[in-house]
This record gives C-alpha cells, structure tokens and sequence, in this order.
C-alpha cells in the first residue's frame, strides 16, 4: 500500500529539519512530533512541525528567518518541487506563513527563497490577504525573474482557487490581475511554468467562463488552451470546445458501456469499454471522459474526472473505445471497500451510473 503523502510528517521529517536548520536535540524534535501527529491530517500536521520550529528558533522573527536562510541553500535540481526532494521543506513554508505576517517584506523575501527548494505557493496566501499591493509587487517581480521556481511562484502563488490554500475571494471576484501577470507566461519555456498558468486559466473559467475563453482565444497557445479550460471542456462549453477543435453538438450516440469484472478485489484492473456512433454526415471529434464515484470513508460518494481519449469518429461510423484503470490507493487517495459508480461522458454531455464494487 503506498505511504499517504500526509505520513512523511512526521518525526523523521523533524528530525531531518532539526539537522538541516540546527534547531537542537534531532531526537527531542522527532519524540515530540512523533507524539502529536498521529490522528491528524496533512495540514495539521505539518503545522505541528511548524510550531516545533518556533520553539526552537529565535524568538525575534527577523532573527529565525536569517537563520533559517543560512542553511537554505540549495536549490531544486528538477521541476518536481514539493513532491520530490523538497517535500521537508513544507513546516519551513509554513512557519513563513503562519508567524510572519508583522514582517512581511523579510517575509515575502523568504518565500522567494524557499521555493527554490520547496514551493511558496501556498505561504504567500496571507499576505495577498492582509498586505495585498506589496504582496503583488514582489509577484510582478518574480514573474520576470531568471529563475524558473521563482516564475512559477508568481502563477501558482495568486490562483484564485489553490488545492489545499486558501481560496483568494479577490481574486475569484475579479482575476484581471491575474491575468495581467501570467499574460507573458503563457509562452514561457518552461513546462513547469506553462502548467501553471494553464491551472490559473482553469481556475479563472469557474467563475469566469466567458473571461478564460476569450483569454485563451487572445494567447492562442494550443497546450495550455487544453489544459487551461479542461474544465469547460470537460462540461460541454460550446467557446472551449470550439477553441480545441471539438464538434459542440456532435451527433454522436454511446451505444454501449461495459465494465468487467464487476467486481474488483484492490490493486486489480476495472476495464471500461465504450461504444460510440457517430449518425451525422460529418466527422465528429470528441472528448470522452469518464467520471468515478469513489465510496469514502464515511460512505459518502466523491468524484474524480478522467481522461478517456480524445478521438475523431468518421461520419456514418462506429468505434469501441477501451481504458484500463488501475483500483489501487495512491498517496493522496485512500479507496474503500463497496459500491462504486461510473459514468461515461462526451464532450461534456453524461450518461447513466453504472455500479462496480470494490473487495479487500
């Protein structure tokens, strides 16, 4: 079973930040942390490591972070951030974050540091909340910076709608600024970047469809127009399927949808075969997804979209399409035991639940 991404913080991760940072006893940190975190989850836990540190740092902020930015000295060798080799740097972004707000240009300065080896995206979510047009300036700064962490920062770090940061109402209320920094990232040539910025624009379409797709249009940039309104895409929007070359009212039909075995011990195979045909006197090209509903814990049903393929039916023609999805626990996706449910959609459009069960 994969480790939860949650479980790294823990005493080892202490352990490692009281070496790497000099914060005393290593075991002391590690005992102490090993001894609060089990029943909480990632956010809390990773505050607890935070807080760890404030006890042994300095107690005059300036003065932790200057020993904090001692010993941060090198930089991410790849574009996998926090998932990779800085994932330990996590409790040293948040102390930035939950202890810094008093300073916040020694503060926001440190946040530029750290996500060159871990990321910074979701420290700098307080200070675009309290001390917004400073906060903006560095962010205006970052986004011309040589450095690639640094770029990505400045799209990541303003999303209006960040996974597991606070959602930015100012920004989900009006995303022009938004916008009007990640205008010249959208070409830049990094694809750590570009992703970025393709996850704005799909974060700008949930509240702003209309705004994302003319956006969109005005870049014509075709990887980040597919990534960037997946989400319209993925709900029939007629200006996000027109952009990426979809047919919006296809006269295609899902003749069939088989799912086997029906029954799936964990860490086996669900496959999922689609028939669609396509009536009209046109080629028709379209999006099929299919969405799983995943039993949690407490029974309720959660969803997650997946991509099934996208593909041209001829007119007047018929094809079976095949996915092969893998029942197994990832590190941020527990599954349980029970009734699932499937549903195959094109172009936006879904048909009926089909109910599959998962067994130990």
């Amino acid at each position: 079973m994969a480790t939860a991404f949650k479980d790294y913080y823990d005493g080892e991760c202490a352990r490692i930040l009281a070496i790497y940072l000099d914060l005393g006893s290593a075991d002391d940190f590690a005992a102490e942390v090993d001894a609060a975190v089990g029943p909480l989850e990632l956010k809390d836990r990773v505050l607890v490591l935070a807080r760890g540190m404030k006890d042994r740092l300095p107690q005059h902020y300036p003065d932790a972070l200057d020993q904090i930015l001692r010993h941060l000295k090198q930089e991410l060798d790849d574009t996998d951030g926090m998932f990779n080799e800085g994932w330990q740097f996590m409790p040293v972004a948040r102390f930035v974050e939950e202890f810094g707000l008093d300073y916040p240009d020694e503060s926001l300065e440190a946040i530029r540091a750290i996500t060159r080896m871990h990321t910074g995206e979701f420290a700098i979510r307080p200070y675009l909340e309290q001390h917004y047009d400073l906060a903006m300036s560095h962010v205006r700064r970052w986004s011309r910076s040589d450095n690639v962490h640094e770029r990505r920062l400045s799209s990541e770090g303003i999303r209006p709608h960040l996974p597991w940061g606070r959602t930015l109402k100012r920004h989900v209320d009006d995303p022009q600024a938004v916008i009007d920094v990640i205008q010249h990232l959208h070409s830049d040539p990094s694809p750590y970047v570009r992703k970025s910025v393709a996850n704005n624009l799909n974060d700008i379409s949930k509240d702003h469809p209309e705004l994302a797709v003319r956006t969109a249009r005005d870049w014509n940039n075709e990887w980040v127009t597919q990534h960037g309104l997946r989400t319209l895409i993925k709900a029939g929007d007629p200006g996000a399927l027109e952009l990426v070359g979809m047919s919006a009212n296809p006269h295609v039909t899902v003749n069939a949808v088989t799912l086997s075995p029906t029954v799936v011990p964990l860490d086996n195979t669900l496959t999922i075969d689609v028939a669609l045909t396509n009536s009209g006197d046109t080629p028709a090209k379209v999006v099929v997804d299919y969405i799983m509903q995943f039993r949690g814990k407490n029974g309720a049903m959660r969803s997650k979209v997946f991509k099934l393929k996208t593909t041209t039916i001829e007119p007047q023609s018929q094809v079976t399409l095949t996915k092969r999805h893998a029942v197994k626990n990832t590190t941020t996706r527990t599954l349980y035991p029970g009734t699932q449910g499937c549903v195959v959609q094109v172009n936006g459009v879904r048909g009926d639940v089909l109910d599959w069960t998962i067994v130990p």
